[in-house]
C-alpha cells in the first residue's frame, strides 16, 4: 500500500529493493496480500516480515506454507504440511477447542517441525 502510494502519488520509481526472501517464489507480489493467514497476520505482512530472512531454509518453508493462501503461484513441495491433508485450511484464524494459537499457526509450525505434522494432523483437523 505504501509503495503504491510513493508510486502513484508521489511519483517514485516503481522499483522494489531486492530481496532476500520474497513470499512468492518467483519474486511477485501476493495476488491476495489481505488474506489474513496465521496469528491475524495479513500475507502483504508476513512478506515484509521475510524479505530479509537470509535462511535459505527458512525462506523455502514461508514459501511452500503460505504460497498457495496468499495467491501465490507456488511449485509446493511433497514435504509441505498441510493440517487438512491435501486441503489449505478453510478457515486459518479458527481456534481449535485445545491450545491457545490459531489453525494458521499450528500449520505454519507443523511445517517448521516436520516430526509435529502427522501428531498436528490427528489432532487439529476435526477443529482446524
Amino acid at each position: 500500500a505504501i509503495h503504491y502510494i510513493g508510486v502513484n502519488r508521489c511519483g517514485c520509481d516503481d522499483i522494489l529493493p531486492p530481496s532476500s526472501c520474497a513470499l512468492c517464489q518467483d519474486g511477485s507480489f501476493p495476488s491476495d496480500p489481505g488474506f489474513a493467514l496465521a496469528n491475524n497476520t495479513a500475507c502483504v505482512e508476513w512478506a515484509a516480515l521475510i524479505w530479509d530472512e537470509q535462511n535459505p531454509e527458512v525462506c523455502s518453508t514461508f514459501q511452500q506454507y503460505a504460497g498457495r493462501y496468499c495467491g501465490c503461484n507456488t511449485d509446493e513441495d511433497e514435504a509441505v504440511c498441510r493440517i487438512c491433508g491435501d486441503e489449505l485450511l478453510p478457515f486459518p484464524d479458527l481456534y481449535p477447542t485445545i491450545g491457545d494459537q490459531d489453525c494458521g499457526l499450528i500449520e505454519l509450525e507443523a511445517n517448521f517441525d516436520k516430526t509435529l505434522c502427522e501428531s498436528y494432523q490427528d489432532t487439529y483437523r476435526g477443529d482446524c
